[in-house]
């Protein structure tokens, strides 16, 4: 779901930020399942939940921990990048290190979705960190773009758009499974609507995708927060795959974040100019 090219004002309607868009089409194409089966409301297929240290609040916790620590460091990386002069450095000495990055996310994305079965938790864990730092160098771009205090309103806006299906998933306890394939169809749809709009320049489509965005990933938001809660039922008496159920979690609920924060900036946001 992410950014290569640093966007100015006239760059930032073409392809940017579609990076993020297909590393989240990779995860979700391997999504978590160490069984071979869709742990998603299992109804009772799993094991006991009574097998788990934790309790599901203390589990939910720890997910939504790991996926505010990757987003600190990713804004950390990203402001050091901006206030050290590095990323205006490497974007004129080296235009071709934000393709290498993009490459490399996802390949991290790829690793992550297609061994998922044979990594362990820690070396889960060290990707998910390993994908936030290499975001930072976006970041980073974002910085150079945008207004900080416009980023710090967009910012505030995500999280409240954030916070509120997460409240709502979590307190009607709302039954997502069924939706999965129209997600999953809605974000392939999205890609190839971003890529015409980009290639096309045309003002209207470009606003139209980022509210489409906004709309699908509000609507991932929900979906992925239910499912904390039948990966929690179905691995309770696995601790080790419990973890990395939480990972995979923490994972699917940051490029979620990003995802709004990057098309409501373009909406909200006032471009510098340089």
């Amino acid at each position: 779901m992410s950014n290569i090219n640093p966007f100015d004002p006239n760059e930032g309607d073409r392809s940017d930020f579609k990076q993020n868009d297909r590393n989240f089409r990779t995860y979700r194409d391997n999504s978590f399942d160490p069984q071979g089966n869709d742990p998603f409301f299992a109804n009772g297929r799993g094991s006991s939940v009574f097998g788990s240290k934790d309790t599901f609040s203390i589990y939910m916790a720890k997910t939504f921990a790991w996926m505010a620590a990757g987003l600190f460091l990713t804004f950390a990386v990203g402001f050091w990048l901006y206030i050290s002069g590095t990323a205006i450095r490497l974007y004129y000495s080296f235009p071709m290190v934000w393709m290498v990055l993009a490459i490399a996310e996802l390949a991290v994305v790829g690793v992550m979705g297609f061994r998922v079965r044979k990594l362990s938790a820690a070396g889960a864990t060290v990707l998910f960190f390993l994908y936030a730092a290499l975001n930072g160098f976006t970041f980073a771009m974002l910085f150079l773009t945008y207004q900080f205090d416009t980023m710090i309103y967009a910012f505030g806006l995500t999280a409240v758009f954030f916070g509120g299906m997460t409240a709502v998933a979590t307190i009607f306890k709302l039954d997502l499974s069924r939706i999965r394939n129209y997600l999953f169809a809605s974000l392939i749809f999205l890609l190839i609507f971003g890529i015409f709009a980009a290639v096309t320049r045309v003002p209207g489509l470009i606003v139209a995708e980022c509210y489409l965005g906004i709309a699908i990933f509000i609507c991932y938001t929900a979906y992925d927060v239910r499912k904390i809660a039948a990966d929690y039922q179905y691995y309770s008496s696995q601790p080790e795959l419990l973890r990395k159920a939480s990972i995979y979690s923490a994972l699917s609920l940051y490029l979620d974040f990003v995802n709004l924060f990057i098309r409501i900036l373009r909406i909200f946001g006032n471009s510098r100019r340089r």
